[in-house]
């Protein structure tokens, strides 16, 4: 019976060294496989910082939310809206600006000038046709109060240094629209930030 007893001691060890051994291999190759996505992804490359140019405070639009860059024209086109000024109860018109990018010391160009609280952009979008026909298009939060719908998006044709209102266009599954992407002079992608509206 001591025989026995003493014979049969070492398997239970003998299973949980061959268990602690399996499971040190799954923790290794879980650890390795992870590694491997953080050195694909860059983690482990070493970025020196660097800037050759030089940085400039632009005074003019308050509340800049989105940029697109018109490459032929070599200007910027951004869009503003006073988002402090809207949270306080006291909204003033949003504008879409244009700057020109090879004068280093222009101001910007308010290209909505008449604009009123109803105008409160977001994201843009800059589409081009190879004939050379270009539309902006506009995610829009009009100013709250008014009856106006909550999110629109608004649909400019560009005319030189002209933005001329084309369409306004509304959704119920514009519950929040962030941003947008054209991809026609009259079709787009758009994204929610989220699924529910906020509140009033």
């Amino acid at each position: 019976m001591a025989l026995s007893s003493t014979a049969a001691a070492p398997r239970p060890r003998r299973l949980w060294r061959i268990l602690l051994i399996v499971l040190l291999l799954l923790v290794a190759l879980v650890g390795a496989f992870f590694i491997r996505i953080a050195w694909l992804g860059g983690m482990f490359v070493r970025i020196t910082p660097h800037f050759a140019g030089q940085c400039r405070l632009v005074e003019g639009p308050v509340g800049a939310e989105d940029l697109t860059i018109d490459a032929p024209k070599r200007r910027a086109i951004i869009s503003a809206s006073d988002r402090r000024a809207r949270a306080a109860g006291k909204p003033v018109p949003g504008g879409i600006w244009t700057y020109p990018l090879d004068a280093v010391d222009a101001m910007p160009v308010n290209l909505t000038p008449d604009a009123g609280l109803y105008f409160q952009p977001h994201g843009i979008s800059l589409w081009r046709e190879p004939d050379g026909r270009e539309a902006l298009f506009v995610v829009n939060h009009p100013a709250p109060g008014h009856g106006w719908p909550q999110h629109t998006v608004e649909i400019y044709d560009v005319a030189g240094d002209v933005l001329v209102h084309r369409a306004t266009l509304t959704d119920p599954r514009l519950v929040m629209p962030n941003d947008l992407v054209a991809v026609a002079l009259d079709r787009f992608y758009v994204t929610n930030t989220h699924a529910n509206p906020p509140g009033p």
